[in-house]
């Protein structure tokens, strides 16, 4: 993980007299901007073993950063559909291999809710696109080693476009809003063609 502030030195020249605490907030939305529209911070969470007649997991996502899109579930090895929680059926079948997973976050954690029932214990991974919750000090440093002329063209774009301020430039704003938007095609490509960075660390649990 990454200190906001490190992306300030590429952000700060461009906007003189622009406060810190400006900067470094628009440097957390141009972060999650980022990462919602390309998926290039993925991880996969702790993997889990499921308990017979147990339906609903929760798992932790890393700290300061929350859930952007769930990319893949799989079941020992095979991936199965996913679906928002709010699209499961009232009524659920008996217990059998899981299908169907559905999900949802709250409360910094998200919520793995298999369909059937798992009727046995069967190995669960989760893979999800991160990004950087509102409140957070730090990002994922991909986004600094791979990223941190996108992230800056975003802030920029963002301070520069406040009417009124000794540091308003409409124009600037506009430029560094090209550039984000530009990186941000490049990233997603990248993200669809496989060569973005994953960590792909896990550590097995059981739920009991």
């Amino acid at each position: 993980m990454t200190p906001v502030e490190d992306f300030l030195p590429g952000v700060l020249p461009l906007v003189p007299g622009c406060p810190i605490p400006v900067a470094t907030h628009a440097v957390v939305n141009a972060a999650i901007l980022f990462c919602e529209d390309s998926n290039v911070v993925r991880e996969s969470l702790d993997s889990f073993v499921t308990s017979p007649g147990q339906a609903s997991y929760e798992l932790d996502v890393p700290a300061q950063q929350s859930t952007a899109r769930i990319l893949q579930v799989t079941v020992n090895g095979r991936a199965i559909g996913m679906y928002p929680v709010s699209q499961a059926p009232a009524q659920r079948p008996g217990i059998a291999t899981p299908t169907v997973a559905y999900t949802s976050m709250q409360d910094g954690l998200l919520e793995v809710v298999m369909y059937p029932t798992p009727d046995r214990t069967y190995d669960v991974a989760v893979e999800v696109a991160l990004r950087p919750s509102r409140k957070a000090t730090r990002v994922n440093s991909t986004l600094f080693e791979d990223w941190y002329r996108a992230i800056c063209h975003g802030a920029v774009a963002e301070i520069a476009a406040i009417p009124d301020q000794p540091f308003s430039n409409p124009p600037l704003a506009m430029h560094a809003s090209s550039m984000f938007l530009r990186e941000t095609t490049k990233a997603k490509n990248e993200s669809y063609k496989g060569k973005v960075r994953a960590n792909l660390t896990v550590r097995p649990r059981r739920f009991i």
